[in-house]
């Protein structure tokens, strides 16, 4: 029996046939992806923090995403874990396996570094990202003697970054769905390598955050947009498309339920820890008032990286924006924005005055931008530059008298 997670990087839910939205305006074709769903426990309101790392570290630990400077990722001690979901496993008896097909020159150094080695500490064989623009998920098992290998328990958590990578990904929401089916046939060809079976194994579906469509993707990378064309585009960043998340979960039962109750990344975690029990589906309901949301609750996401109200440092820092649920309402907080308030209400925002939000939330918001966070950020961002430096002179100077060094030793 094999436990699979599989997150498909920006996978947005309200594509799926399962929860398509009227905003999808043309009929689509079930591909691997809706099938598999189709038989599944589907979440259908999953929320996440609108990018990858701070939405997967919880997922992956069940850590608050600002216990971990998940929203300030370049402080020393981000994505910092005693444990993961490898450890679960591992403690299990499982073999761990960890792929992620992200591009040979991708980063993993700084934070990026910080959130692959504690996500992977756990695990037995690990590729963090391609040695090659062709190198497959085939390659990476066959050079790790992996096909067809015979262990009784294997854990396989697989970041497939196919959709994201896709040439389509900044065009129109038809050429998003041509993707997506191009994607699914890669989940399906991936699956079959690892020899899945449905009658036996578990597969959690995921992705990390949704879909930011074409024009107004251009928040993230047109530096040449102007603020007018700014203001018109950001409210997708609070868009069900972009925040939510896909989770299903599909068993060897076809265990099928819509479960309608909003929960978080964080949440997550717990929710696959169940699954390592036989009674797994009394379990989740059973315990499903200790993680399914009720309102008041809230979310927050990092600013658009073209925003002209913020500073990078503040981007750094922060989560720029709140988004609370109320009511089934949502609330929007937009620090330094010209409308730092709004309302949402039938994909039409509204601005508010102070006033008139929710006064449970006020609180969350000034602590969060109080003088005290303020300077405990600004202490351990500097902190941090100064370890980075340091780090680097060392480098240099251990780089400079190494070869000294062999050349004793050798002599």
């Amino acid at each position: 029996m094999n436990h699979i997670i599989y997150i498909l990087d920006s996978l947005t839910p309200s594509s799926l046939i399962k929860s398509l939205t009227k905003k999808f305006s043309f009929k689509k074709k079930a591909n691997y992806i809706d099938n598999l769903s189709n038989k599944s426990i589907y979440f259908n309101n999953v929320y996440g923090h609108g990018e990858t790392y701070g939405t997967t570290f919880p997922i992956f630990t069940g850590k608050n995403v600002y216990d971990i400077y998940g929203d300030a990722p370049d402080i020393f001690c981000s994505f910092l874990s005693e444990s993961n979901i490898g450890t679960h496993y591992k403690a299990r008896g499982y073999n761990n396996i960890f792929y992620r097909n992200c591009a040979p020159d991708a980063d993993v150094s700084g934070f990026y570094g910080r959130y692959l080695k504690n996500i992977t500490k756990d695990f037995d064989t690990v590729c963090v990202k391609k040695k090659n623009l062709n190198y497959s998920f085939s390659n990476f098992l066959n050079e790790n003697n992996l096909i067809n290998k015979k262990n009784k328990k294997n854990f396989y958590l697989i970041h497939d970054m196919s959709l994201h990578d896709s040439a389509y990904f900044r065009a129109s929401l038809k050429d998003y769905i041509k993707c997506q089916d191009e994607s699914a046939e890669i989940v399906k060809k991936n699956l079959e390598l690892i020899n899945y079976n449905p009658k036996k194994d578990f597969l959690f579906f995921l992705s990390d955050h949704g879909l930011t469509p074409h024009p107004e993707v251009k928040i993230f990378f047109d530096d040449k947009l102007k603020i007018n064309i700014y203001n018109k585009y950001y409210r997708k960043l609070f868009d069900e498309e972009k925040i939510k998340q896909t989770f299903f979960i599909k068993t060897p039962k076809n265990t099928k339920l819509n479960i309608p109750e909003k929960i978080t990344s964080q949440n997550i975690y717990k929710i696959i820890k169940i699954f390592s029990k036989k009674n797994y589906k009394n379990t989740l309901l059973n315990k499903k008032n200790s993680f399914f949301k009720k309102f008041p609750f809230y979310i927050s996401i990092k600013d658009a990286l073209k925003s002209p109200y913020n500073s990078k440092f503040v981007k750094n820092l922060y989560h720029c924006h709140f988004i609370f649920f109320k009511d089934e309402k949502k609330y929007i907080y937009s620090h330094n924005y010209p409308l730092r308030y709004l309302e949402e209400n039938n994909n039409e925002y509204i601005s508010l005055k102070e006033e008139e939000v929710p006064k449970e939330f006020l609180p969350v918001i000034n602590n969060y931008f109080s003088n005290f966070n303020f300077v405990k950020k600004f202490f351990l961002f500097y902190l941090s530059l100064s370890i980075l430096v340091f780090s680097k002179i060392l480098k240099i100077i251990f780089k400079f008298n190494l070869p000294k060094y062999k050349r004793l030793k050798n002599s």
